[in-house]
């Protein structure tokens, strides 16, 4: 599977493309068609308020869809004593309950003396309205005087749901014990004709059957699981005349949680639902560029985490012969809701 279409979240708001009237007051900035360009002209506190609900939304999608059943038992195949899981899940966040505008910090000094002072009212985030502020202002004044004044920057996507599309392979069972792994080797995004960076995936779970260790028989599958997962972006930038990898996003998290699902009878039917608990962080790192005054740029970095601790969700599969059909929705500060699809064996 192409890696172009697998990040719809991180990866759609690094190739997103601004209107033209916003481009049109950045025309020393280049362009504001992508995340990593709308940084740039970004102090650390503006883009704190500016990423985060990038980040609550990423954290709950990369959460999700772990899990569309409890059940850990072998594989029902002859002489194949494990059952193997391959697709595809979508999970995505209603936008909704994410910040759309913040207020940025009055004034803020960076480590080399410069001096960004913002005048306005509550600007747009990354998935707050794409057209720019009306009397929003940011004005970086360099340590020997010189500023400039630009205006603050539109949102990227103004979107009602922020998705995220993951492959995954599920493999088991060893002594109640099965495994489930995200993977994509780190390539090269492409899209509309330019290169966004090089992205990577990997994500690995463990999952426990319960049942198997309480002696009398339960109405229920009952399992528990830990997963991990880790997403990266890097720019390939010039130095020196050489070609380097700078990486610009780092992201991880952990959950762990306890999963229930029941079959229903004489339907190929499976209802299942789990309490989570969850943490995920995402390091930006990016250069500030000071257009206009004397400062030379300057590398920020900014660490966060999201919004999402805890979770419970309800879902539904279906499954026709090998192929399995599934939905849910979580319940948490930031909603998710999952759709998935592959073939079990």
């Amino acid at each position: 599977m192409r890696v172009y279409c697998f990040a719809l979240l991180f990866v759609v708001l690094c190739a997103a493309t601004a209107p033209d009237t916003a481009q049109a007051q950045y025309e020393d900035v280049s362009d504001l068609s992508d995340l990593r360009r709308v940084l740039d002209v970004m102090g650390a506190g503006y883009a704190d308020g500016y990423v985060q609900p990038v980040t609550d939304a990423f954290g709950a999608n990369m959460n999700a869809g772990l899990f569309r059943n409890a059940d850990v038992d072998a594989g029902f195949l002859p002489f194949v004593p494990i059952k193997v899981y391959v697709g595809l899940t979508v999970s995505g966040v209603p936008t909704g309950s994410l910040d759309k505008t913040f207020t940025p910090p009055a004034e803020e000094t960076l480590s080399d003396g410069t001096v960004i002072t913002f005048d306005g009212d509550a600007v747009p985030t990354a998935f707050g309205s794409t057209n720019t502020p009306d009397d929003a202002t940011l004005t970086v004044r360099s340590p020997d005087g010189t500023e400039e004044t630009i205006a603050a920057p539109p949102g990227l996507l103004d979107t009602p749901i922020a998705p995220l599309a993951m492959p995954q392979v599920r493999l088991g069972t060893l002594f109640g014990t099965d495994a489930q792994l995200r993977y994509l080797p780190t390539s090269t995004l492409s899209a509309g004709g330019g290169s966004y960076g090089r992205v990577g995936l990997f994500g690995v779970a463990l999952r426990q059957d319960v049942n198997r260790w309480i002696p009398a028989p339960l109405p229920l599958k009952l399992a528990v699981q830990g997963s991990y997962n880790q997403f990266s972006l890097e720019n390939d930038v010039s130095q020196d005349s050489r070609v380097e990898r700078d990486e610009v996003i780092s992201a991880s998290g952990w959950a762990f949680n306890l999963q229930a699902s029941r079959g229903i009878p004489l339907l190929p039917v499976t209802l299942y639902g789990g309490l989570q608990y969850e943490t995920f962080s995402v390091k930006y790192d990016y250069v500030f560029n000071p257009v206009g005054t004397s400062s030379d740029p300057l590398r920020l970095s900014l660490d966060q985490s999201a919004s999402n601790r805890t979770r419970a969700l309800a879902g539904l599969a279906i499954r026709f012969a090998f192929l399995e059909i599934n939905a849910d929705y979580a319940f948490a500060e930031n909603d998710v809701l999952t759709t998935g699809i592959g073939l079990r064996l």
